[in-house]
């Protein structure tokens, strides 16, 4: 949840202006790059799946998963800013 609450800020904090006048026909895009967003930040449970099965769980709860979720958050913001502004250079 807090992965999807900093990507709807971020995406409207940068791109408010350019959402009000955005054509109708771009918000199916603009839906699709957020569950593309969100497709790639839960790829991340298969190898935190495999990890917690393994002997070095504890280090993974400690380092791993905090350091995941910080460069998935980090790739997803940037993946779409770089889609959305793609989009949006045209409109």
């Amino acid at each position: 949840m807090p992965f999807n609450v900093i990507l709807l800020a971020y995406g409207l904090f940068h791109f408010s202006e350019a959402f009000s006048a955005m054509p109708g026909s771009l918000w199916g895009e603009v839906v699709a790059v957020a569950m593309f967003a969100n497709l790639f930040y839960c790829v991340v449970y298969v190898p935190d799946i495999i990890l917690l099965a393994t002997d070095y769980r504890h280090l993974w709860r400690v380092v791993g998963r905090p350091f995941t979720w910080l460069a998935v958050t980090a790739a997803g913001t940037a993946l779409a800013r770089a889609t959305l502004s793609y989009m949006l250079r045209g409109a």
